[in-house]
């Protein structure tokens, strides 16, 4: 069941995500939720919105073992989140840090992190932590930090 995955996506075919890519020199740029086998939840510009998993061609999923209520649980999070306007404040703090190669301080992280509107990689670790399990530990974390975690977990290779 791949309901409450995490997805880690890089996907070339739109200008941002090969502008993310190209900037940070991650090798993801955007997470989404699976909701169910065929549909995802995805925060992006302009809101948080429910998209095909097929929308995305290369897609890497966690491998949480969770329980049936935890798996749900995270799905209904994001199902919730559906309309939440994006962060683009959270974005430039880290295009800033991913062009500098400086992190963004701390503190400011924290209070990004605790505004209403949300990012892909913020929400995930909302509905991930809400279950119970493990996430990228900053405050406002990336699809980078998302990628750490897989690596760390052994869910991509090194």
């Amino acid at each position: 069941m791949l309901t409450g995955q995490v997805g880690l996506v890089a996907d070339k075919r739109f200008w941002m995500g090969r502008a993310i890519l190209r900037i940070t020199r991650w090798q993801y740029h955007h997470v989404v939720i699976a909701t169910s086998d065929t549909h995802c939840i995805s925060s992006e510009p302009g809101a948080t919105r429910r998209r095909l998993i097929s929308d995305y061609t290369n897609i890497v999923w966690s491998q949480y073992a969770m329980t049936e209520k935890q798996a749900h649980l995270i799905a209904g999070i994001a199902e919730h989140s559906i309309g939440v306007k994006y962060d683009y404040l959270a974005c430039v703090a880290h295009a800033v840090a991913a062009i500098t190669r400086v992190d963004t301080p701390l503190r400011i992280q924290t209070w990004l992190a605790q505004r209403a509107p949300t990012t892909c990689s913020a929400l995930a670790q909302v509905a991930v932590n809400a279950a119970g399990l493990r996430t990228p530990h900053a405050p406002l974390p990336t699809p980078n930090d998302w990628h750490l975690l897989y690596r760390a977990r052994g869910w991509v290779d090194a």
